[in-house]
C-alpha cells in the first residue's frame, strides 16, 4: 500500500558527499564507455572496470536494439529504462540505513551496480553513467543532504529525475520490491524546479540549467506507463 512508502531519507544517511572524499567509481571516466577497448589502462581500477561492464551490459541488453536513436521520443524511453533498471536492481541501503553504519562505497556507482546497495549518491551517480553510456545529457546533483539528476530530454528541456526517492523503502525499513520493472510510483521523475524543491533535502541546490519541461513531466510519464503497462 502506498501508505506505507517512505520516501525521505535522514539527512545522516543520504549526505551527497563529495568525490573528493569517496572517488570510487564516483565520476564518468573514458574508459567506461570505450566499448572498443580490449585492454584496460593499470591507472583503472578493477572496480571501474566492473561498473564498466555493467554499463555495458546495460545498453546492450536493453538499449542498443530496442530503443534505437532514429525513433521518436528516444531519449525520454531510454530514461525510463534507467529509472524502471535502478528501481529493480538497487536497494537503498536499509539494514545500515538503520545502524547508522553507511560505508563509503555506498555513495558510488559501483555500490548501486555492483553491490545493488546505494544510498542517494549512489543511485545519482549510477544514473548519471547509465546515460551517458546511452547518449543522454545528464547532471549529478547535491545539497549537502540528498543528491539526484538533471537530465536533457527530446523536447530539449531539462527535468529533474530523483531515482532514490522513486525507489522508496517501507515504514518498517526494509527494501521495496513493489517497484522496479513494469511498476513505478512516479512521484519524482522528471520535475521541473518548482516541483523538485518542495522537499527540504532538494533545495538550495546549484545547477547551471533551468529544469522547466513540460512535454516529459509527470502527466506524460502516467501517460507513457499506460500505454506501455507499466503499474503505478
Amino acid at each position: 500500500m502506498r501508505k506505507l512508502l517512505v520516501p525521505i531519507r535522514s539527512a545522516f544517511l543520504c549526505l551527497a558527499m563529495s568525490s573528493a572524499m569517496f572517488p570510487l567509481v564516483s565520476q564518468v571516466t573514458s574508459y567506461a564507455f570505450d566499448s572498443s577497448s580490449n585492454a584496460a589502462s593499470s591507472s583503472v581500477s578493477p572496480e571501474d572496470l566492473a561498473v564498466s561492464a555493467a554499463v555495458e551490459s546495460f545498453y546492450n541488453t536493453y538499449i542498443k536494439d530496442q530503443i534505437p536513436e532514429d525513433i521518436p521520443n528516444w531519449r525520454f524511453k531510454r530514461e525510463m529504462v534507467i529509472i524502471q533498471y535502478l528501481v529493480s536492481h538497487v536497494d537503498y541501503a536499509a539494514s545500515r540505513y538503520h545502524a547508522r553504519t553507511i560505508q563509503p562505497i555506498d555513495y558510488t556507482a559501483y555500490g548501486a551496480l555492483i553491490k545493488q546497495e546505494a544510498v542517494c549518491s549512489g543511485y545519482a551517480r549510477a544514473f548519471d553513467l547509465l546515460a551517458a553510456r546511452c547518449n543522454l545529457e545528464s547532471a549529478y546533483i547535491s545539497t549537502q543532504s540528498h543528491a539526484w539528476n538533471q537530465v536533457k530530454l527530446d523536447d530539449g528541456k531539462w527535468y529533474h529525475v530523483d531515482t532514490t526517492w522513486e525507489d522508496p523503502i517501507t515504514r518498517e525499513g526494509l527494501p521495496n520490491k513493489k517497484f522496479g520493472f513494469g511498476t513505478l510510483w512516479n512521484q519524482h521523475i522528471n520535475l521541473d524546479d518548482t516541483a523538485i524543491s518542495i522537499a527540504q533535502d532538494r533545495q538550495a541546490w546549484s545547477s547551471e540549467v533551468v529544469c522547466d519541461g513540460v512535454d516529459y513531466g509527470s502527466e506524460a510519464v502516467g501517460r507513457f506507463m499506460r500505454n506501455e503497462g507499466i503499474k503505478y
